[in-house]
């Protein structure tokens, strides 16, 4: 079972791909790359670059009061930027071996 739903149109708007890419949970995608031959690479990107920031919650918290929910925001955003960092930092020098579906195409990281 497939949950995502594409727009193929909106979708190579978004990453300029010929190809409709899925997202990452409809929540990230990745621009298009391209290998030395030219062809689109879609499979083993690693993207680490999503974080979800949950912005009724920080609503509820401020209570109605509109600078608590600046303020809540605003550390939650600080959150967010820590953990992107510490995420590319801990994967700093990793090698594609230590988990090969993050770095390679899925039939060859597969067998």
């Amino acid at each position: 079972m497939y949950p995502d739903i594409i727009s193929a149109e909106l979708n190579r708007r978004i990453t300029g791909s010929a190809t409709p890419v899925s997202p990452m949970g409809c929540r990230s995608f990745l621009p298009v790359w391209r290998d030395e031959a030219g062809r689109e690479v879609l499979d083993g990107r690693n993207n680490l670059g999503v974080v979800s920031l949950n912005l009724p919650r920080i609503a509820i918290e401020a209570k109605g009061d509109a600078q608590a929910f600046w303020t809540l925001l605003d550390a939650r955003l600080g959150l967010c930027f820590r953990a992107l960092m510490l995420r590319i930092e801990r994967l700093r020098g990793v090698k594609a071996n230590v988990a090969p579906i993050l770095y390679t195409e899925a039939r060859s990281a597969c067998g």
